[in-house]
């Protein structure tokens, strides 16, 4: 009998805490997720996995949520 590998923690989806100042931004500006994604020129999907804590947010997306809702990138996600 064959034993099969463990799984690949390098690719083991790890969920972070939930970004609720991003979230909280997002609708004080009024705005979907599918909107804001527009708006940034990503993916509904990279939206909701930024808010959820499942993936951190790239130099160009960093930017684009600076200068849309007028924060510091520590102050939308303090948990980095």
């Amino acid at each position: 009998m064959k034993k099969s590998k463990p799984p690949s923690f390098e690719y083991h989806n790890t969920k972070g805490l939930k970004r609720t100042r991003l979230i909280q931004e997002r609708k004080n500006k009024k705005l979907s997720q599918k909107e804001l994604a527009k708006i940034i020129g990503c993916s509904e999907a990279t939206i909701s996995h930024l808010e959820n804590g499942r993936m951190k947010p790239g130099l160009e997306i960093s930017l684009s949520l600076q200068e849309i809702f007028d924060l510091d990138y520590e102050e939308i996600f303090p948990d980095l």
